[in-house]
């Protein structure tokens, strides 16, 4: 692993740095394919008292899945780690830990992605946040792994959870979700937009379930609920949830 200029998400127009695996010394984002390797980049976090995080960073990687794309040979994994529990020596991934993810090839293309951390494993702890590169030394494509825009936030409200779909209708649909939280939320938004665009539809509602109305028929979309604790503290937002 090095930082350095080899690439960003900017594609250095802004001059800008990332995390990435290089056999150059950081000169290039470029791997040996021939050879097996495991590469490990942590850093320690002091978590403090919140009831959820999220855990977000771009990353990009070509490296090596199967055609059907079922199994990854080179690729990367995220954990996190207590801070008494090391990283293996030599080679391995890392034990006794959470797998927070793994991610395979994205056509050399940035991607965000956002991993949430409850508070029941996080809160009041230090832990280790662990990138492992691994490569099995058959084939692969260039490049490896980089990532970039690494950020951990603390929400004061956890978001809610098993979001569910009752009385579908041609251009309605009754949403409901579970409030995680020890008290009921001051207000929760609601927010849905049409698979595969980025506009997003914003509505507000003191209570659950919620009715969005005025959709369109024969239309695949997608929902998420964020809960405010109070008028400006909200969570993040809750997995999505696709209908149609």
């Amino acid at each position: 692993w090095y930082i350095g200029t080899a690439t960003d998400t900017t594609n250095g127009s802004l001059g800008g740095s990332s995390l990435y695996i290089s056999d150059s010394n950081g000169i290039t984002n470029h791997y040996n394919t021939d050879v097996s390797t495991y590469a490990y980049s942590l850093i320690s976090v002091d978590f403090g008292n919140y009831p959820e995080y999220q855990l977000s960073f771009a990353y990009k990687l070509n490296g090596e899945v199967n055609s059907a794309g079922t199994s990854m040979y080179d690729y990367l994994r995220v954990y996190a780690l207590p801070t008494s529990v090391g990283i293996p020596v030599t080679t391995g991934f890392p034990t006794n830990g959470t797998l927070l993810g793994s991610f395979a090839t994205t056509n050399n293309t940035w991607q965000d992605t956002s991993i949430t951390l409850t508070g029941a494993e996080f809160t009041d702890s230090i832990k280790s946040i662990v990138f492992c590169w691994h490569n099995d030394g058959s084939d692969g494509e260039q490049p490896p792994v980089a990532i970039d825009n690494i950020s951990i936030i603390g929400s004061t409200c956890a978001a809610p959870d098993s979001l569910t779909i009752t009385n579908l209708s041609s251009t309605e649909v009754t949403i409901t979700c579970h409030n995680t939280n020890e008290n009921t939320p001051n207000h929760y938004v609601v927010s849905y937009s049409v698979s595969g665009t980025s506009t997003w539809t914003d509505e507000t509602t003191t209570t659950m379930p919620y009715t969005i109305q005025n959709l369109t028929a024969n239309t695949d979309y997608i929902v998420k609920i964020s809960a405010f604790c109070s008028s400006n503290a909200g969570s993040i937002y809750s997995e999505e949830y696709n209908f149609h």
